[in-house]
């Protein structure tokens, strides 16, 4: 196994710090949230937390929005597309609990952007059945809509470190000379413990996680040969990952 540098060792005491306090925030929700499907995330943990969070504080009021019958055909297109985004955001969720924990961390950046679509569709939604609805429903209404403003995302410092590292290993031509198969497994294992894949059982559900996305895909498809290409790697290297 390759020796680690001590800009390495410093880089993953720099993690461990992040991945502590990104723990603690976790477990706060989860004591609020408690539900199987938020303990089920495997990548962008924090902003799943916070679909759900709005998830749940919609679902709460969506019967009393649902009762107030807005009859206009905006107010029925409103609560519609409501309902639509809502979908979207529990699919999201869903998405970072079976996914790729690699794949989900090298597509960081979309995932932000369908958060912040979901966001964006709950806040116009929201907005207009707040104009129909009576005084003290649109009260909560707003408050949620005030809360959704001021909502942002962002990928979590481990998991952007981690993509960043997939997405270089991606880039280079396969290794031929022994300090180039050193620095791939010194990257891979670097990834694999900021995403948390050390022990045997993660290593076995990123490997089928990886297969099953593969099998929905064309063999035309780009995104195809790099699901290959990880997939290798962690057949290649599983050994020396499980040993960190």
């Amino acid at each position: 196994m390759c020796a680690f540098t001590e800009a390495y060792l410093f880089e993953i005491s720099h993690i461990r710090y992040y991945t502590l306090i990104r723990l603690r925030k976790e477990l706060c929700w989860m004591a609020i949230a408690g539900t199987s499907e938020l303990r089920n995330i495997k990548v962008h943990h924090l902003m799943c937390l916070e679909l759900q969070k709005f998830i749940d504080r919609i679902s709460q009021i969506l019967p009393a929005i649902e009762s107030s019958r807005p009859r206009c055909s905006l107010g029925m297109q409103a609560l519609c597309s409501l309902q639509v985004a809502l979908d979207k955001a529990k699919l999201l969720i869903q998405h970072c609990s079976e996914s790729s924990k690699l794949y989900l961390a090298i597509t960081a950046d979309r995932i932000v952007l369908r958060c912040e679509k979901i966001r964006n569709a709950l806040e116009l939604c929201l907005s207009q059945l707040q104009n129909m609805a009576p005084s003290s429903l649109a009260a909560k209404i707003a408050g949620v809509v005030h809360d959704l403003k001021s909502l942002e995302f962002s990928v979590e410092y481990a998991e952007d470190e981690a993509g960043k590292l997939i997405l270089k290993l991606l880039q280079k031509d396969s290794p031929t000379s022994d300090s180039t198969k050193c620095a791939e497994l010194e990257a891979l294992q670097n990834v694999a413990f900021m995403l948390k894949i050390t022990s045997h059982s993660a290593l076995v559900m990123e490997k089928r996680s990886i297969k099953l996305l593969v099998e929905k895909l064309h063999d035309t498809d780009q995104l195809k040969k790099i699901l290959k290409y990880l997939l290798y790697l962690l057949r290649k290297y599983g050994e020396f990952i499980r040993q960190l």
